[in-house]
């Protein structure tokens, strides 16, 4: 089957958005006709969809700090293999391995570092874990990398 993404676009326009985020279905091509005033084109040309999926992984956090509710040390991780899409990485703490409730770690950290410091006496509170997120020149990853604190 198909579904239409948009309206009839106007002769002349060659780049249409997509939201990110946009739930692909089932589907895994992008298909454009073309329309004359009689009827729609009968092959249409198709593009295969690409949903670049690009997480941590081996996340790694000797906790320096030897108070018992306290945190610190270094947060490290073992970037994609493939990080031409990765502008920043994004290290939470966090209540569930989906990044609930989540509280920044500092700043977003540029591709290339692997690794965000976490202050010493930095309270841990409900804490249990810390997740960390790509993100793209687009959007952030949706589902984190989480690692047991």
């Amino acid at each position: 089957g198909r579904s239409q993404v948009l309206s009839s676009i106007p002769l002349g326009t060659n780049v249409i958005h997509i939201d990110a985020e946009t739930e692909l279905k089932n589907f895994a091509h992008i298909i454009v006709y073309t329309r004359s005033t009689l009827l729609e084109q009968t092959t249409p040309i198709a593009f295969e969809l690409n949903d670049t999926i690009l997480a941590v992984t081996n996340i790694t956090f000797p906790d320096k700090d030897l108070d018992f509710d306290d945190l610190g040390g270094t947060v490290s991780w073992n970037p994609p293999d493939d990080t031409t899409l990765i502008t920043y990485y994004i290290p939470y703490l966090a209540f569930t391995d989906a990044g609930g409730s989540r509280s920044h770690i500092g700043l977003e950290i540029a591709d290339g570092t692997n690794e965000a410091f976490i202050n010493p006496d930095t309270t841990m509170g409900s804490f249990d874990r810390i997740v960390v997120y790509t993100k793209s020149a687009v959007v952030e990853q949706t589902t984190p990398v989480a690692h047991n604190v």
